[in-house]
């Protein structure tokens, strides 16, 4: 699905954002400007992309228990960062 997807983008010359393909993906350097969010709705975590001060990262959140048994959101970057106007 995604050879399909960049060969949309390529063709068009159209960056492209989708998502719930529970495969987050950011574009690698010389590639096209395709980005993918994989899942905003997960049981146990949830992907997306933040673009704050010209800066993309594909980040993920999660639930996480402590020893006390405290619930908190962590965040995690697992993509990026990229200079928006890099990608383009």
């Amino acid at each position: 699905m995604r050879n399909r997807i960049m060969d949309w983008v390529k063709k068009r010359n159209q960056p492209l954002i989708c998502g719930h393909t529970h495969r987050p993906w950011l574009r690698g350097p010389d590639k096209p400007p395709y980005f993918n969010i994989g899942s905003c709705v997960h049981p146990r975590c949830m992907t997306g992309i933040e673009i704050t001060n010209g800066v993309l990262q594909l980040i993920k959140w999660w639930l996480e228990p402590d020893n006390a048994g405290t619930i908190s959101v962590s965040k995690r970057v697992i993509a990026g960062p990229r200079q928006v106007k890099s990608l383009f």
